[in-house]
């Protein structure tokens, strides 16, 4: 029996109760449990309100109104983890809630070593020219944030999920790590769901696309049993076809379809991290389109089920 320890990121809007029900969902399919945790964001509190030197009035009044804020939102941050987990005890998964305090993606990168996949709720942010960025500057939200640092698979839910019966996992024929496709299909075994993998070819390499699939095939036999297609990546600046991201840096003649798991392996590159499309993580999760994708960082490739949520039992809940 495999015990999937999942994180969720959790606030009160309506894209965390979206993503609360795909964390649940998940748990029952892989007899796992559930952590959610709510961080009140007192870093960001800070930055809105502080006054680092007195200039016309002294900094009393902003210490006073930080401290409010934040006690307006630790108040916020009770009532969320009440309700929450009211819920939860009607789901037939473990459920814990925790309230902590600090940077969320911070706090929620630094947990997720804990676990083996991470869920968070993402608000998706409508397109903007760069006069209106720099007018009405909007921070990274959690789930930008987390697509650069979290250390586990990140699950970004932005809409109402339903069921998956596939896992489509997204390599490069110019970057495969087999290492990465391997924990992918263990998590898909793991979920109940057939695992394909979906090959990006930029068309520098002279190979055909059948040549690359025989290549495939042969060099690693333990993928007789899953589907290969190959995919053209015609360019990456074009602006012709958005089938993930509603305004763009990709161009590619192919979407999964609704019912299917979307993975996308994420690795460090020259101190960045960057996705299979060679684009920043943080970006296309900005102007992701699809209800839900997983990025998976590369370098994650040991799933130890069972131990970490095991590590779970003994937390106190709030």
């Amino acid at each position: 029996m495999h015990k999937l320890s999942i994180l969720l990121g959790l606030t009160g809007s309506e894209k965390s109760k979206y993503a609360a029900e795909v964390a649940w969902s998940i748990a029952k399919r892989a007899k796992g449990r559930v952590v959610a945790s709510h961080v009140v964001d007192t870093r960001m509190a800070w930055e809105l309100i502080r006054n680092d030197r007195s200039g016309f009035i002294g900094s009393g009044v902003y210490v006073e109104a930080y401290e409010n804020f934040c006690k307006s939102l630790r108040s916020i941050g009770s009532a969320l983890s009440t309700k929450f987990q009211t819920i939860a005890e009607g789901q037939e998964v473990p459920t814990t809630v925790l309230v902590e305090e600090g940077s969320p993606v911070r706090r929620l990168s630094d947990r997720a070593a804990e676990h083996d996949l991470v869920v968070i709720g993402h608000q998706p942010r409508n397109p903007r020219s760069k006069e209106e960025e720099h007018c009405n500057f909007i921070r990274y939200a959690v789930a930008e944030g987390l697509a650069h640092e979290c250390p586990r698979p990140l699950l970004v839910v932005q809409d109402k999920v339903y069921s998956w019966s596939d896992m489509s996992i997204l390599v490069s024929v110019d970057h495969l790590n087999f290492s990465f496709v391997h924990a992918c299909v263990e998590m898909a075994k793991i979920l109940g769901l057939k695992p394909n993998l979906v090959a990006l070819a930029s068309g520098t390499r002279e190979e055909s696309p059948i040549a690359i699939l025989q290549d495939l095939r042969k060099a690693h036999p333990e993928l007789a049993d899953i589907d290969i297609s190959v995919q053209m990546l015609r360019g990456i600046t074009l602006q012709e076809h958005k089938p993930f991201i509603q305004t763009g840096e990709v161009e590619l003649d192919w979407r999964p379809e609704p019912n299917t798991l979307l993975v996308i392996p994420t690795r460090k590159t020259g101190g960045h991290r960057i996705t299979v499309f060679d684009t920043s993580p943080d970006s296309f999760v900005k102007c992701l389109a699809l209800p839900s994708i997983m990025l998976w960082p590369e370098e994650y490739t040991q799933l130890d089920i069972g131990s970490t949520a095991e590590k779970q039992a003994s937390t106190s809940v709030c």
